[in-house]
């Protein structure tokens, strides 16, 4: 029978979230600004380099050229389902190509990125041994970008709200949605990932750990990362992470 997970509804504010206080696990945050002090090298292996802007083109953005980009991706975000999205996706992509260009010393333009699936980018040039693992998640006016040498899925939500019922409950359900979903995304085909009697069950939890047990017996570790207000992130892989380096957040 699996556990209900329960979390505070207190966010990231002051080191209160508990992934600053899990056991096994060092949640590094840095600010956004003194990114470029870490990320002129790759993610060594257990470590999980993660990147929170706004979707916004402001003073962390706003040097970067949207014409560093192919003509396919630019065209991609004129067509978005909407301006909004358009332009989230056009942000993402211009920060991501110039955190690359950094990491593997060549030019935006010289990087080719191929939409696997919705979120999943697979780094075709320049050619990377072991694969440089790289997913993308929005969050209200956030983006979240991860990057690991372990598969991985990474995952948000923004809780709807319930009306006639306690703040925590649409808070939980949100999470407890999102953990799952997280992890199935690693351990199910596309195609497949509706199937909600699949939904690998949350056996345990370690402060802002979590392990999902599939049906096949295996387990994948979920990491709850700490957002604004009631917005949830949780970013799963087959094994456990040991340095989560956090640019973009507070404390840094």
């Amino acid at each position: 029978m699996q556990n209900r997970v329960h979390w505070p509804t207190s966010t990231e504010r002051g080191g209160t979230h508990p992934v600053y206080r899990t056991p096994g696990l060092h949640f590094l945050p840095w600010r956004l600004d003194d990114a470029a002090l870490q990320r002129d090298r790759l993610p060594a292996p257990g470590e999980l380099m993660l990147w929170r802007l706004r979707a916004e083109w402001d003073a962390t953005t706003r040097g970067l050229s949207p014409l560093d980009i192919p003509r396919k991706e630019q065209h991609r975000a004129i067509r978005g389902l909407s301006p909004a999205l358009g332009k989230r996706y056009l942000v993402s992509r211009v920060f991501l190509r110039h955190t690359l260009s950094t990491m593997l010393g060549c030019t935006p333009a010289e990087i080719e990125l191929h939409d696997h699936t919705e979120g999943e980018l697979i780094l075709r040039n320049p050619v990377r041994s072991p694969a440089l693992e790289i997913r993308v998640a929005y969050a209200g006016v956030w983006i979240l970008l991860a990057m690991s040498q372990r598969r991985l899925a990474i995952g948000a939500a923004v809780p709807e709200p319930v009306l006639r019922q306690p703040v925590q409950s649409p808070f939980d359900d949100a999470r407890d949605r999102l953990y799952r979903e997280s992890a199935l995304r690693l351990c199910l085909p596309h195609d497949a990932r509706d199937t909600r009697d699949a939904w690998p069950a949350i056996v345990s939890q370690n402060g802002a750990a979590l392990i999902a047990e599939t049906e096949a017996g295996g387990q994948i570790h979920v990491v709850d990362l700490p957002m604004p207000g009631q917005i949830c992130a949780a970013v799963a892989t087959h094994e456990p992470f040991d340095t989560i380096h956090a640019f973009g957040w507070p404390g840094g």
